[in-house]
């Protein structure tokens, strides 16, 4: 390191040239560009020792991190000039990245001494306080900071950290806001702030942060790392294996190999996960976390006594795996052997008595031994940590059926149900108002018709005691049973109930703008297109205020407005529509995910129905490619995008493109449904077609062949009173 006194002027540069060489070392710092900026120091100090070379030379090395050498250089500077005020206000910072809070307090406050609107200096002590835990005197130094220099960035990251550690995250995530707006390329507050978001359980937003600080800097690895969790926590599975072979890819020795290898199993590769938890084990062996994932690999192979012996290797690896402790427990109960399950899962609850899973997992135990108020008391836990759970409160459900608490039972089953449009929720539903049902008969039908009539009047009083919560509930659930049963108009009204009943209550939530661009498809059958605009306007307004301007929450009222503005031919709008779909989903899930396939589909409309095939062809050759890099060449998920692609082949009257894309989409079909499967005939057809139209008749006869081989077998089933698959009926 250059030091501030010379024995001789070895470049005969005359003072004024130091000034000069100066400034050209401080526009180099500015560019990061360290080693020339070095070289004009050294040229400098040569010329004229001068403190404030040497000060130069300090924030070069500060830039560098090289916090030994920096305060090594600011002292000697100060040993020249104490009164060097800003020297002070550099080596406090320096002092604490050197774990010397004391110290960078006192310079902090000789530096406030002689200049007590110095930002810098206020900021710096209010590091120094935090790192001496006295984060109010702290938080008054930076709010005194910010009060003079409004603009200062890094104030409210420093900020956002101090409230983090007070565990207030609404006050941090403020802060990292602010922080990000007056320097929006920041990668440490876009990741701070990533992880705050995740912690808190809001994963599209944590996803949207991890990218853009891995965009900012493709080398933090963390984010890297944190980014394909979340991208498992959200099930974006395909996505996360993308992302963790990228950091593989780039940092093969800081790899998790066992979260690779769980986003493989995720993705039902199993064989590779194997390979990456093997990769783990080798690298650490002493590691629980592979043995809970090889175990998992196990029970899909349905080899329970594999899969138990994994996970006790696990808990010999860590006694205090609450993971290892619930699996072992899960296979003890599966394998029933009861009394060990119990006492596998009672530890692995007191571990982390904060596990829905646990909870869960615990309650199905309980309820197969007969305790079934124990049970209700764990599902209702598991219940409160995880409320959105359909599969907990239906087996709460279950638990207070076996205790005969019919009120209580069809209750958990209706929750459930109004809150998910999913079909299997909604067919167990109906069984479960088809056992109440039944069960009200039996009593009827065996001379306790009393008891019947109380229980048909505590129903009915639990129904008439719903609040405003429940009675949206009951609109948006008998809108949905009545679209599903395809009463279209009755579902309309319904939904506009829900809509009235939705826009009285505050605050606002999801099920308002749900429940608008619902009761818009009623007003579009009855053609008051007025009202359709209006809703659909409005569940975007809403989902805004709610959720951001960036969410992906937003997808699903722009497709709808996108499908208006196509369905009046308005096709600029349309595409803005659609174009913005695209354009949130990329900033949240990334540019490569099925978020934004599922965009392209819906944006290659617009050419598409303008007859512009050549320009709806880039969006769906793009679905494709994103979907084939996520899922492979004959993953299930490329069959709606190679199907969309094949369509407008046939459309656009390009055979050659269409004979391609249609054996692309047979290999597809051909690994979910079977090579001899009907659902392959229309795809083997259009093939014939194209080779007939290419001039390769002795080609389109095979396919013909095979194509009238399966509808010959088809018609063999049929007749021996087989059904078709479900995908056909």
């Amino acid at each position: 390191m250059p030091k501030l006194v010379q024995s001789a002027d070895a470049s005969g540069d005359t003072p004024d040239q130091s000034l000069q060489h100066l400034a050209v070392a401080g526009n180099s710092i500015k560019r990061k560009q360290y080693t020339g900026a070095a070289t004009e120091l050294v040229a400098s100090l040569q010329a004229d020792n001068s403190p404030e070379a040497g000060f130069v030379m300090g924030w070069l090395l500060y830039q560098q991190e090289r916090w030994t050498e920096a305060s090594q250089m600011y002292a000697e500077v100060l040993r020249q000039d104490p009164e060097f005020i800003a020297a002070h206000t550099k080596l406090s910072y320096v002092l604490h990245h050197l774990d010397n809070p004391d110290e960078a307090l006192r310079e902090a406050k000789t530096a406030l001494a002689s200049s007590p609107q110095s930002a810098e200096a206020h900021r710096n002590a209010g590091v120094a306080l935090d790192d001496l835990r006295k984060s109010t005197a702290a938080e008054q130094e930076y709010r005194e900071a910010l009060r003079i220099k409004p603009d200062y960035a890094v104030v409210h990251y420093d900020l956002a950290i101090l409230y983090g550690s007070r565990h207030d995250s609404n006050q941090a995530i403020t802060e990292y806001k602010k922080a990000i707006v007056l320097d929006p390329t920041d990668e440490k507050s876009h990741y701070n702030l990533a992880n705050i978001y995740s912690d808190n359980g809001d994963i599209d937003s944590a996803i949207r942060e991890y990218r853009e600080a891995k965009r900012l800097n493709p080398k933090m690895l963390w984010a890297r790392q944190n980014l394909g969790q979340a991208l498992m926590d959200k099930n974006m599975n395909a996505e996360a294996v993308v992302e963790f072979r990228e950091l593989e890819a780039i940092a093969p020795d800081s790899m998790c190999h066992s979260c690779l290898g769980t986003a493989l199993f995720k993705t039902w590769d199993l064989q590779g996960a194997e390979k990456e938890y093997r990769i783990a084990i080798n690298l650490d062996p002493s590691e629980p976390a592979p043995h809970l994932g090889l175990g998992g690999i196990r029970e899909e192979q349905k080899n329970l006594d594999g899969a138990l012996e994994e996970y006790r290797l696990a808990e010999r690896l860590d006694d205090n795996s609450a993971e290892a402790h619930r699996d072992a427990g899960r296979i003890l109960l599966a394998k029933k052997d009861l009394p060990h399950a119990l006492e596998e899962l009672r530890y692995a609850e007191n571990l982390n008595p904060s596990s829905w899973i646990t909870h869960e997992v615990y309650g199905k135990a309980l309820l197969t031994s007969g305790d079934n108020a124990a049970a209700v008391a764990e599902f209702k836990q598991a219940i409160a940590l995880a409320p959105n759970e359909p599969s907990v409160r239906m087996e709460l459900g279950d638990a207070f059926e076996k205790n005969g608490d019919w009120t209580n039972f069809i209750d958990q089953y209706r929750q459930v149900a109004m809150a998910n449009a999913n079909p299997d929720i909604q067919n167990k539903y109906k069984a479960a108002q088809e056992r109440l049902s039944r069960h009200i008969a039996l009593l009827k039908s065996t001379g306790k018709s009393v008891e019947a009539v109380e229980l048909e009047s505590r129903l009915r009083t639990a129904e008439a005691n719903q609040g405003a919560s429940e009675k949206l509930n009951s609109a948006m659930q008998n809108g949905l049973n009545a679209l599903m049963a395809n009463r279209l108009d009755e579902a309309g009204k319904y939904y506009k109930e829900a809509v009235e009943i939705a826009e009285k209550m505050q605050p606002h939530d999801m099920r308002l703008p749900t429940s608008l661009v619902r009761v818009a498809g009623f007003y579009a059958r009855q053609q008051d297109f007025p009202h359709v605009e209006a809703s659909l306007a409005r569940a975007l307004k809403v989902t805004e205020e709610l959720y951001g301007s960036q969410s992906p929450m937003l997808t699903e009222p722009l497709q709808a407005l996108g499908g208006y503005a196509l369905m009046k031919k308005d096709y600029a709008t349309a595409t803005d529509y659609f174009s913005r779909v695209i354009d949130v989903n990329e900033k949240t899930f990334g540019e490569n995910s099925t978020e934004v396939a599922k965009g392209l589909l819906s944006l290659s409309m617009v050419p598409y129905a303008q007859d512009q095939y050549d320009k709806a062809e880039p969006y769906l050759l793009r679905a494709v490619h994103i979907n084939e890099s996520l899922v492979g060449n004959d993953g299930i998920d490329l069959n709606a995008s190679l199907s969309s692609l094949c369509n407008l082949y046939t459309k656009w009257d390009k055979p050659d493109k269409l004979e391609t894309c249609d054996r692309r989409l047979l290999a597809v079909l051909e690994k979910q449904f079977g090579p001899d499967s009907p659902v392959l005939v229309s795809t083997l057809t259009s093939d014939a077609q194209a080779l007939r139209r290419l001039g390769r008749s002795a080609d389109a006869a095979k396919v013909e062949k095979r194509s009238k081989s399966i509808q010959a077998s088809m018609g063999q089933e049929l007749s021996d009173g087989n059904v078709l698959p479900p995908s056909l009926k």
